[in-house]
């Protein structure tokens, strides 16, 4: 006959086999760095903006064009970016244009002129925001203009050094 207590220890021998021991145990998965994701926090400069409006109402090869242009640099941690941005047009044409926003150089930097104003919109990936195609985003801002004018028989010239554009939507 077995006695009681040695029934008990055969009883929960398998369950003790069983359980895991440390040495068993599989290592417990890497936490997962923290994705930090790309925000736009400070604002962008525009500088050397120059606007010329021709005074010539007809294009020719010694008529000058109008034309807008400025450099466009974006400071923001793992956001940086230096780009050109110019729009030309045959004399006689406007370059105010609310409506329409035209490419800066590499495609990823728009703007648009609206006269007491520039806008521009900058997109990017970050695969923080998501799989594609949920990893892009598009920043906006807007910054109203301080232009000095000179005016010569050719036509108009408008400059301003700088326009910080503060970042007023992100999506």
């Amino acid at each position: 006959m077995i006695s009681p207590p040695l029934l008990a220890t055969l009883t929960l021998l398998p369950l003790a086999l069983a359980a895991p021991t440390p040495a068993s145990q599989t290592p417990a998965a890497p936490t997962p760095t923290p994705c930090k994701a790309k925000i736009e926090q400070l604002p962008w400069h525009l500088t050397n903006l120059t606007i010329f409006t021709s005074s010539h109402n007809t294009n020719s090869s010694s008529t000058p064009g109008s034309s807008l242009s400025f450099h466009f640099c974006d400071t923001n941690d793992r956001l940086q970016l230096d780009t050109t941005c110019t729009r030309t047009l045959a004399a006689g044409s406007a370059l105010v244009d609310a409506e329409t926003y035209y490419p800066c150089e590499g495609g990823d930097v728009r703007f648009i002129y609206a006269g007491a104003w520039v806008g521009v919109e900058r997109g990017f990936e970050d695969d923080c925001l998501g799989p594609y195609p949920y990893n892009s985003a598009i920043a906006y801002g807007q910054a109203n203009t301080s232009l000095v004018e000179s005016t010569s028989v050719e036509g108009v010239m408008l400059t301003q050094a700088v326009v910080v554009v503060h970042i007023t939507k992100e999506s």
